[in-house]
């Protein structure tokens, strides 16, 4: 029985503990194969050397966590390490916080 996703359909409860499982099983395989895509362009994008996924953990709101994980990818340097497959991380990880700026 397959399941189509809308974005506009209203949630329908589920008529069967095999439906409700069933849907749980189809959600999560569209999110796994989404995510293996998503990966797949990255990888495949012009100049892509390297593709790293950052997990931000314990964050209070997802957009905390949004906001440091992107602080994360864009810092110079992390860019350096990750592109010249530096080992050596400790730089990045002792500048876990940006620097406030005089006003």
């Amino acid at each position: 029985m397959p399941f189509w996703f809308s974005p506009t359909a209203k949630a329908a409860r589920p008529r069967s503990k095999a439906e409700a499982r069933h849907i749980v099983i189809s959600t999560a395989a569209l999110e796994q194969v989404c995510h293996s895509l998503a990966l797949q362009i990255v990888a495949d994008g012009e100049g892509a050397q390297r593709v790293i996924e950052i997990e931000v953990r314990g964050a209070k709101t997802e957009a905390a966590a949004r906001r440091i994980a992107e602080t994360v990818a864009t810092s110079p340097l992390v860019k350096t390490a990750f592109a010249g497959a530096d080992p050596n991380l400790g730089p990045c990880l002792r500048r876990r916080r940006p620097r406030r700026r005089p006003l």
